[in-house]
């Protein structure tokens, strides 16, 4: 608040991806805490990707504030890589490519990591960028 740009107004966090939410609630809440002039003007949460339940989370997390979240490209769990609803894998090929999947993520995965084994959250996404491969995503594509 104050200094040389006057009043803040309005604020807006950008960020590429969110698969469960829980990073982008912490960020808030720290910020929230550490500004708290930012619970009184109205705050803008966006992403090029997210899945529906991490924006729901989100927005659950921090209903009591004037937020808005948005994410570009929404993903469902049809988006997810071993899911019922996805078409990555046939019926009867998803148990077996979930076991594989798993069981190369768990020869690499460091001691201690093993819940990372389809991805931070068990999220199971399949998503990567020209900058950066997030821990949501199977581990396998990490590298």
């Amino acid at each position: 608040k104050g200094g040389s740009l006057g009043k803040v107004r309005i604020a807006v966090f950008l960020d590429d991806f969110t698969g469960t939410g829980s990073q982008a609630t912490d960020y808030l809440e720290k910020e929230i805490r550490n500004h708290p002039w930012l619970k009184e003007i109205p705050l803008y949460l966006g992403f090029l990707v997210g899945f529906e339940d991490a924006l729901s989370e989100i927005r659950r997390a921090v209903s009591g504030f004037k937020i808005t979240v948005y994410a570009a490209e929404q993903l469902s769990d049809m988006h997810k890589a071993f899911s019922p609803d996805s078409g990555v894998f046939r019926e009867e090929e998803r148990q077996g490519a979930e076991d594989f999947f798993r069981r190369v993520a768990l020869s690499f995965l460091p001691e201690g990591k093993e819940t990372l084994a389809l991805g931070y959250g068990s999220c199971e996404a399949l998503v990567a960028f020209p900058w950066n491969t997030p821990n949501d995503t199977l581990p396998i594509f990490w590298a």
